[in-house]
């Protein structure tokens, strides 16, 4: 079984949302990187990143 770590982010930073509502957001870490190094650095190969104002707004930051 392979286990994909997931990031969640809000306007560049990584989030934990309660039952995927939004207004729950809560910012979890300082920076997306760091935190998708974290788990790269305890063994994952693989990263799952969703960028939540893409889905939310349809549109999208995190190219920048």
């Amino acid at each position: 079984m392979i286990i994909f770590p997931a990031i969640d982010i809000i306007k560049g930073k990584p989030v934990r949302l309660f039952k995927g509502d939004f207004s729950t957001a809560e910012q979890v870490a300082d920076d997306v990187l760091e935190t998708a190094d974290g788990f790269v650095k305890a063994g994952a190969q693989w990263v799952h990143m969703v960028d939540l104002d893409g889905c939310l707004l349809y549109t999208s930051d995190a190219a920048d």
